[in-house]
């Protein structure tokens, strides 16, 4: 049973921070995200960072938010569910969010 919780997607990468961001169309309402950086070089030689914006559910963000406060900087990995969606303001979307029951990971 404790395998069928640790297969799907998982991305891996530096914790950047966490973030607020209003919807568009209800700024009410409001999506909670962790960034996680995956940094590499890019073709002209320069060093870059690669952010995945990971959506958390509310009921955990606060939760999170001091999770990603005492790990900032540092490698981590998180399960993560992955879909991609039509319509928003490019026409399509992926969105990456994490599950309720997946915790960010020290490596």
């Amino acid at each position: 049973m404790s395998d069928v919780k640790q297969s799907g997607f998982y991305v891996c990468g530096q914790v950047v921070g966490f973030a607020e961001r209003p919807w568009q169309s209800d700024p009410s309402k409001v999506n909670y995200e962790i960034g996680i950086g995956r940094p590499y070089t890019n073709d002209f030689g320069q060093p870059d960072v690669d952010v995945t914006r990971v959506q958390v559910p509310a009921d955990r963000a606060a939760e999170l938010r001091a999770v990603v406060e005492k790990l900032r900087g540092k490698f981590v990995s998180v399960r993560v569910v992955v879909n991609a969606r039509k319509g928003g303001r490019d026409g399509a979307f992926l969105s990456v969010y994490m599950p309720r029951t997946s915790d960010l990971v020290p490596q």
